[in-house]
């Protein structure tokens, strides 16, 4: 045993850095049965009812398989067990025991995973004592979520370790770390973005591929949560966490082979490593050009933001203006990087240099690439054959969905046009013209896929008198009276009970919010709000103009207990009304609102 396993350093680690499983037992304890209770309490739940269950259950998801507070974890666990690799002095002198690489790496893993499983073990059993003596019924999601957790921090602690042997340095681990666990999702951001700038605002977004897996933090928090949003009913808890377990233990798995990385990586390790930034070779080119990247593109990004704070597309500028801005700062970012792996300001070798003119090249390409989109995927719009549903929603405010083949053809017709203005739109938006829309159209494929794209659309005056117009062509295609009475009010919105209306009356300079109590006036005015959708009077481009003076915003408060939707309640709802909306404005005089 003592030859893959040093009893005497374990307890020497553990006697070292007994305050980390302390400080993080105490810690949960705090965070799960005294705060739960005062949850409870607040929520106006007894502690053994339906209600405080379903609170118990996600609750306890967020703290025993919390991906987010197991990322934290396992990076201060991991570089604690390897912290003698960052010091020179300390590296030597326990390498001159009389043990092999092998036997300190499984101990110092050994020390790594009792500090994580006691303190959650220990946290399960108290909460289960406790939510027995309430009452509550969860002690098997407790269990569930604790084996859960165990399985997560075998993939954090793993990758931790991993990167924690590759690194010389405490600093070098964290930024490394984080930056394997986030890097995929922050450049496929950087790339959306770029797209915007020099497409001339369309905005990507499409839906989540497999590759976001390279975000592990992300991905494992949302199969977890799912549709529950930690506090739905225990079925669908349950449910989630049946469809979470595969994705955590592929995620296991994959932490194992983190951990035959990392005994490869110690057994190979020159101990003269130690305090250097980067430990091997091999991943120096990696962080330099993959962080220079990262680093100066959104450093771009950031000097960006102070150029436009008025839309979400920003200066469009050209392609050449953006493409000197990112050479610009990728290159300060590839020279710092190599500073920092180097630990010198001496880094201008010819070598060095001839490198960097290659990442030079490399950028370029990759710009010139994204401005021509020779897959022209930016301006896709895909064939109405291979279109299950459209949906289009102003500001994102209001969605309208469509299926029928004729509909799915007008929104293809409109996309096509969007693409060819959507220059001429920028250019009237940057120059400081108003009246403009933003406009999402999403389309689900035949294949399950998500194919998303908004633009700015010009609404002004001219843009309405001009026949043809993408403005006309969008508000033909979307003055159907049923898809907008459910954007607003909900699939059933026939059926809905109105308990309130809320009308802004001007007091002096102050507009306050007048409400219509009585349920016969309430239902009236809903009945000629949408009385007025099915004549035409009010439109979706309505619900956006609460700013315009002959605009008015109405609020309707529904009975919440009246009818639940795709799993959850749409019980307010604000709608704005124009001059138009004859049968509401007359209602609301009716009753004293002028």
């Amino acid at each position: 045993m003592s030859k893959i396993f040093h009893p005497s350093i374990y307890k020497s680690n553990l006697k070292r850095m007994w305050i980390l499983p302390v400080l993080y037992g105490i810690g949960l304890v705090v965070f799960s049965p005294y705060l739960l209770s005062r949850s409870i309490k607040i929520s106006g739940y007894s502690t053994g009812s339906k209600g405080a269950n379903e609170i118990f259950a996600g609750y306890f998801q967020e703290i025993l398989a919390s991906p987010w507070l197991s990322f934290i974890v396992c990076i201060i666990c991991a570089i604690s067990v390897f912290s003698y690799l960052y010091r020179t002095r300390d590296s030597y002198m326990i390498h001159a025991f009389p043990v092999d690489r092998r036997s300190l790496f499984l101990t110092a893993v050994g020390t790594g995973f009792t500090m994580l499983t006691v303190p959650k073990l220990f946290v399960t059993i108290v909460t289960n004592i406790y939510t027995i003596s309430v009452g509550a019924k969860v002690s098997g999601y407790l269990w569930g979520y604790f084996f859960e957790g165990v399985l997560i921090d075998v993939f954090f602690f793993g990758l931790a370790s991993a990167v924690a042997l590759c690194c010389g340095r405490t600093l070098s681990a964290l930024i490394t770390y984080v930056a394997a666990n986030f890097l995929y999702v922050l450049l496929k951001e950087a790339i959306y973005w770029l797209i915007v700038k020099l497409r001339y605002g369309v905005v990507i977004a499409d839906n989540d591929s497999f590759a976001d897996v390279l975000t592990p933090t992300v991905y494992m928090d949302m199969k977890l949560n799912g549709t529950t949003d930690g506090y739905a009913i225990s079925s669908d808890l349950f449910s989630s966490m049946k469809d979470a377990l595969p994705v955590i233990l592929v995620y296991a798995l994959v932490g194992i082979l983190f951990f035959g990385v990392a005994y490869v990586i110690y057994k190979y390790r020159h101990l003269e490593t130690a305090g250097s930034f980067l430990s091997m070779e091999w991943t120096k080119p990696i962080v330099r050009w993959v962080g220079a990247i990262g680093t100066g593109v959104y450093l771009v990004i950031f000097v960006s933001v102070f150029e436009s704070y008025d839309s979400v597309v920003g200066t469009m500028g050209s392609f050449a203006k953006w493409l000197l801005l990112i050479l610009l700062f990728t290159a300060i970012a590839f020279i710092v990087f190599q500073m920092l792996i180097d630990h010198t300001l001496k880094v201008f070798s010819p070598r060095r240099m001839r490198e960097l003119g290659l990442f030079a090249v490399c950028v370029c390409a990759v710009m010139v690439w994204l401005y021509a989109d020779p897959l022209k995927n930016a301006d896709h719009v895909p064939d109405p054959a291979d279109i299950k549903n459209a949906a289009v929603a102003v500001r994102i405010d209001s969605e309208l969905n469509f299926s029928e083949k004729a509909d799915i053809e007008k929104i293809t017709d409109f996309h096509k046009q969007l693409n060819r203005e959507k220059k001429d739109s920028i250019n009237k938006l940057m120059a400081g013209k108003e009246d403009h829309e933003n406009v999402q159209i999403t389309y689900t494929l035949s294949n399950g896929k998500l194919l998303i794209r908004s633009y700015e659309v010009w609404t002004g005056e001219e843009e309405k008198k001009r026949a043809g117009s993408v403005y006309n062509k969008m508000d033909a295609a979307l003055s159907k009276p049923e898809q907008l009475k459910i954007a607003m009010f909900g699939k059933n919105y026939s059926k809905r009970k109105v308990r309130e209306v809320d009308v802004p009356i001007l007091t002096g300079n102050e507009t306050v919010l007048e409400g219509i109590t009585e349920k016969k006036k309430a239902a009236a005015v809903y009945e000629a709000v949408l009385r007025d959708i099915d004549e035409g009077n009010i439109k979706l481009w309505d619900q956006n103009n609460s700013e315009a003076e002959s605009f008015i915003d109405i609020s309707f408060d529904l009975d919440e207990n009246d009818i639940k939707e795709d799993g959850w309640i749409k019980d307010y709802v604000s709608i704005t009304i124009g001059e138009d909306a004859v049968n509401t404005k007359a209602r609301l005089k009716e009753y004293g609102y002028n």
